[in-house]
């Protein structure tokens, strides 16, 4: 988890650079810069603000926890949050600042409609059902406003 902030800083650090002499009109010389080849950008490229890759990893309390990269179809994005599934009876959304998922119900809580989603939310991260129980994830409704509930499957979870 260290390494992966660590990495994370030194690429955004890298990004900053790349922005501030690109708008001074002086390339950056990050050749002395200790970073490693692959993570210096040239001078004309655009920044990168999703991860890449095939999966990414949510660090949690309860460990880290590798799942697809949903950024990859993401739908939309809003201060912070990442509409990964925007669907007429539920919304999924991804708060990049805590690591925690949202799902909200459009239609009333309701076990088969709330196990359908959940399974397409599991789908969505292409996670076991273990580790996805691992994540931070709340279940709401607008039809029960104030209402939160955990996924209905993870073990020691109140339904």
């Amino acid at each position: 988890m260290k390494r992966l902030i660590i990495i994370v800083a030194v690429i955004i650090v890298a990004l900053l650079l790349v922005i501030f002499f690109r708008k001074s009109g002086t390339p950056p010389d990050l050749s002395d810069s200790g970073l490693p080849p692959d993570q210096i950008l040239p001078a004309d490229a655009p920044p990168r603000t999703f991860p890449a890759g095939d999966t990414i990893a949510i660090g949690t309390d309860k460990g880290t926890v590798t799942v697809k990269n949903f950024y990859r179809n993401l739908v939309d994005t809003e201060e912070g949050f990442i509409i990964i599934r925007d669907e007429p009876a539920y919304m999924i959304y991804y708060e990049v600042t805590s690591g925690a998922f949202f799902i909200d119900l459009s239609v009333p809580f309701s076990d088969r409609a709330r196990a359908e989603i959940e399974k397409s939310f599991v789908a969505l991260l292409g996670v076991s059902g273990e580790d996805v129980c691992k994540l931070d994830v709340t279940v709401t409704s607008s039809q029960s406003p104030g209402e939160t509930r955990p996924l209905s499957f993870c073990p020691g979870k109140v339904k």
